[in-house]
Order: structure tokens, then sequence, then C-alpha cells
């Protein structure tokens, strides 16, 4: 099973059912169905599948997409990713944005 890492939960997303991330953009990485291992840290903490994704340059970002995502406005968000990625300010960098449905829950 192919596997994601998150180094950190940012906005908590990866307690909640449904849940996004943002990541550059590389053609046929993220394919809805494909089933993943989502790591946190180096340790597994669901499996989870992809239900959406689409492509969009951060300079695109809408308040929805990074508040959701990073619990940080559009602004802010772009910010943490230019960082991440040593992107200028500005500069035209294509994203994925990729929706997760967590599989195997247990029913409560």
């Amino acid at each position: 099973m192919k596997q994601i890492k998150f180094s950190f939960n940012w906005n908590n997303k990866l307690n909640c059912k449904a849940f996004s991330t943002i990541r550059p953009y590389s053609e046929g990485k993220y394919i809805i169905t494909e089933l993943y291992e989502i790591l946190l840290k180096e340790h597994v903490v669901a499996k989870a599948k992809i239900v959406n994704t689409f492509k969009f340059d951060i300079n695109q970002m809408t308040n929805n997409m990074a508040f959701l995502d990073t619990g940080y406005d559009a602004n802010e968000t772009r910010k943490i990713i230019q960082t991440m990625y040593k992107l200028k300010d500005g500069q035209a960098f294509n994203l994925s944005y990729v929706l997760f449905l967590k599989i195997d829950e247990p029913i409560i």
C-alpha cells in the first residue's frame, strides 16, 4: 500500500473522517480510489482512499481550501508552502489538492 507522510497534524485534520492535503503537483501521482497508509511522524494513524483531487496554482488558493487544510488563511498557507518548498513570493507553482476519506473506521 502506498504511504503519505505528515510531519504535523495541521488543523487536527488527521483526526477527521475526511481530510485534505496540499502537495506539489506531479502528473499521475494522486489517483482517485487509490489506498494509502497515513503516517504522522513515521507512525501509521489511518488508512484512507483518495476521493477527489485537482491541480491548481499556488496563487489560486482560496481561504476555504487553506483553512480546512492548515487552519490558516490562504495568504498564510501560501507563505508556509513557499517556505517548505523554498519558493519566491508570487512564483507560479502547481499544487495538488487531495481529499482523503478514512477507511476501516470503527462504527460508534
